[in-house]
């Protein structure tokens, strides 16, 4: 995705909750940071700030997003979305962290994984003004998968649990 892409779709999703507000200074230079493109400072900016606090779920979310744009971090983006997924509380955050996950499905041609996450947003989360965005994303999962994308690696599970909770 362009980076232009993604600083609209940080603009979209990204919140910081109230486990973070005590951060607000560290959050905004990152968010700066990611908007000005230094995905490298940005990210070590969150390492300084995981190393002094306690993982939270914007800060893993900030940190996936930053290795999602490094070409050679890329390959740990999803863990570490999924790292926020699992201590997150905040029911927009969480819709957020799930989008993200199944973009980086997506881009590692892994359409069936992605088709899923996005058929559980629209079902249950997705706000009416992201809808056609995220179907958008969905029919070129579907594209894909019909041009012989990889198969499903039964990654997602527990999806309906996780969507209900919040």
């Amino acid at each position: 995705m362009q980076k232009s892409g993604i600083l609209l779709l940080l603009a979209l999703f990204c919140t910081v909750t109230a486990a973070t507000a005590q951060l607000p200074d560290r959050i905004l230079i990152i968010e700066n940071l990611m908007r000005q493109g230094d995905f490298d400072r940005a990210l070590q900016t969150v390492e300084e700030e995981l190393a002094i606090s306690a993982p939270s779920p914007d800060l893993l979310f900030l940190k996936g997003i930053c290795c999602s744009q490094i070409e050679r971090l890329r390959p740990q983006a999803t863990d570490i979305f999924y790292q926020a997924l699992g201590i997150c509380q905040e029911w927009r955050l969480k819709v957020s962290i799930l989008y993200h996950i199944a973009r980086m499905y997506r881009l590692d041609s892994e359409p069936a994984n992605a088709i899923r996450i996005y058929n559980h947003l629209l079902e249950y989360a997705v706000p009416d003004k992201f809808r056609e965005h995220v179907e958008q994303e969905r029919a070129s999962c579907y594209r894909l998968l019909k041009h012989g994308g990889k198969t499903d690696h039964g990654k997602i599970t527990g999806l309906d649990h996780i969507l209900q909770a919040g």
